[in-house]
């Protein structure tokens, strides 16, 4: 499949998306900024420090879970089921021999054990069996056990937040066969484009049966807790239907209509009705993809770093998997949001109708290209409705890399993957690739014949 330029956006529907300003956030946590890149490389993340949690566009950021976040004079025992991780779980990576006996001294008791084979790894679940105010932290007894076992992953099962979308249905509905494919330019996509790909997204739980799915070659597996809910399906159908979804009246239609999708829930609903991720979700979400052979994997989460999460990311790249994430909501003068700054994953920012840089998108080193993402027409439970954030932008790169992928004979690494995309952008900032837009619009378009 060869691809040609284009230009983004025409102006029949200026008006249109003029009168839509519906915003959606992906809440995450902040972490140190990764340095700048000039080709993806593997490299293990740096031990972070913890961070406050500071409000942000929809809700407060995720702790790193480094550290307890509460102010001095605060209550020594928050809320346990507001914690930014599940209070008092470690989760640990192929223990090693004697790690059992040091986990019992710790006061640590093995819930669960899963073998990821994707991954390589058996992740084990561990819980503190004594708690009170005479007790180490779990951040203590993650420390003490880093230092008995060095070569160890070992991390507190953090959470990963995604804020509730705000829409506005009352604002007129999509005159077209597809947002997605107009904000792009492309035009007469059959449905049957793209058959010869395999992709996946890491998000909410997605609603196969609204009619911009129905029909769609879609697996779907939840990776919730046992004992919670999963989470609703919005966010996951809208990001479903931008890559696969059928072309109608209703605006619906996808990038890549005839691929076939497998869509991982990895949200959950707590006691108080927070919806939350967990680091333990998104390694069981991963290791699927890994084993299914998924060629490229969209990915709406964003939150701190972490051992586990950077190993996940870095087996990705060695099984030939392509990783994309929104880069974050929060603004200018945020830190980065992992896993879109992690050097094997392709970050993407979020542009309006005028190229203009979302709002609430984070910037810097790590961010690769921007993308339409400004109230953008998507398909939700009972129907469609305008949307904003850097999570929408994330799938026209996706798509884009699994066209590439499609078109290459063998898989070409994530430097070369990145040089053929960054080769065909529009820059929109400082000339060459910046912190605001990275390396720009990538405008490419399906040659269908």
């Amino acid at each position: 499949m060869k691809m040609s330029r284009t230009v983004l956006i025409s102006s029949v529907a200026v008006a249109v998306l003029a009168s839509a300003g519906a915003v959606f956030a992906v809440i995450s946590a902040n972490d140190r900024p990764s340095p700048k890149r000039t080709a993806k490389i593997i490299t293990a993340p740096k031990t972070t420090k913890a961070l406050r949690n500071r409000r942000v566009h929809l809700g407060k950021a995720n702790s790193n879970g480094q550290r307890n976040s509460q102010r001095r004079g605060a209550p020594a025992r928050p809320n346990q089921d507001n914690l930014p991780y599940e209070p008092g779980e470690l989760l640990v990576a192929n223990a090693p021999s004697g790690f059992q006996a040091a986990a019992k001294t710790l006061g640590l008791t093995a819930t669960r054990s899963t073998r990821l084979k994707g991954l390589g790894m058996t992740m084990q679940r561990l819980k503190q069996s004594r708690t009170g105010a005479a007790e180490p932290s779990i951040f203590t007894v993650r420390r003490r056990l880093q230092r008995r076992f060095p070569n160890m992953l070992v991390d507190v099962n953090q959470h990963y937040d995604l804020a509730a979308a705000t829409s506005r249905r009352s604002a007129p509905k999509w005159k077209g066969k597809s947002w997605a494919r107009w904000a792009m330019g492309w035009q007469n996509v059959p449905e049957r484009y793209g058959a010869n790909l395999s992709l996946g997204v890491i998000d909410t739980s997605v609603d196969a049966s609204h009619p911009a799915l129905l029909g769609k070659n879609i697996r779907f597996r939840s990776f919730h807790r046992e004992g919670r809910k999963p989470s609703t399906s919005g966010h996951g159908t809208a990001i479903a239907a931008m890559l696969v979804g059928n072309a109608s009246i209703d605006g619906w239609g996808g990038l890549v209509p005839g691929a076939k999708l497998f869509a991982a829930n990895v949200f959950e609903v707590t006691k108080s009705g927070r919806t939350v991720s967990s680091l333990e979700a998104f390694m069981k979400a991963m290791d699927w993809m890994i084993v299914n052979e998924v060629q490229v994997v969209n990915l709406s989460i964003a939150g701190s770093s972490s051992q586990l999460m950077n190993a996940a990311v870095q087996k990705a790249l060695y099984n030939n998997v392509v990783l994309v994430a929104a880069a974050g909501n929060f603004g200018r003068a945020a830190r980065p949001a992992y896993p879109a700054a992690y050097r094997n994953v392709l970050a993407v920012t979020a542009i309006d109708r005028n190229l203009r840089s979302y709002n609430h998108a984070n910037r810097g080193a790590y961010i690769d290209f921007a993308m339409p993402g400004v109230a953008a027409w998507t398909a939700v439970p009972g129907g469609g409705a305008y949307q904003s954030g850097t999570s929408f932008a994330a799938p026209f790169i996706t798509a884009l890399a699994g066209m590439e992928l499609a078109s290459s004979n063998k898989f070409p690494s994530l430097a070369m993957l990145t040089k053929r995309l960054s080769a065909n952008s529009k820059d929109l900032g400082a000339r060459g690739r910046d912190k605001t837009y990275g390396w720009g619009f990538v405008e490419y378009k399906p040659n269908c014949g």
